[in-house]
């Protein structure tokens, strides 16, 4: 609702199926997440409800805080709201991997140097909140999304590289090329 009556109503229907079909995404990923049974603990199927939120609100934060510096945004803030609603859709029902850090295994084995960092970042957002937001969930929004595409390259040129007959290892453990 935020977002529609910021900027997306200007749009009249446009707008409000960007902003329906955000909650509805949100509602498809939710349930989503609750049947699914792959276990896996490093990554989410789609982009997290929780920073596709942020990167809304960030968004308006951002925006609020450069038009109070600088005066009113160009013509274009509207659509690219409206563009960025219907990709963090998008991204929620997608099948693209995102990064969880629940378990991950440094987090556990250095505890007192996470905490300083968590600190210091903290700090850092404290200084510019609208703009270390905005940053924070755009790094994790696009960052997440070239991370698992230059993951799935690497994935395909292991398997082509194994398709065309890289090596095969043998019985001592070997490397024969064919």
């Amino acid at each position: 609702m935020m977002v529609y009556l910021w900027q997306l109503n200007a749009f009249g229907r446009l707008g409000f199926i960007a902003t329906f079909l955000f909650v509805a995404c949100g509602a498809l990923r939710l349930a989503r997440f609750n049947v699914d049974t792959s276990g896996s603990l490093t990554n989410f199927t789609g982009l997290p409800i929780p920073v596709a939120a942020a990167g809304v609100t960030s968004t308006y934060l951002l925006t609020e805080e450069v038009t109070r510096m600088i005066g009113p945004l160009p013509a274009l803030a509207p659509v690219a709201v409206l563009m960025g609603v219907y990709v963090l859709s998008f991204l929620m029902v997608s099948s693209i991997p995102y990064p969880s850090f629940k378990h991950v295994h440094y987090i556990k084995a250095h505890p007192f140097q996470l905490l300083v960092a968590g600190v210091l970042l903290l700090v850092v957002v404290a200084l510019a909140p609208e703009l270390m937001l905005f940053a924070l969930a755009m790094t994790f929004i696009v960052g997440g999304a070239i991370w698992s595409g230059v993951h799935y390259v690497i994935q395909a040129r292991r398997e082509k590289k194994v398709e065309k007959g890289g090596t095969h290892e043998g019985i001592t453990g070997q490397d024969h090329h064919i």
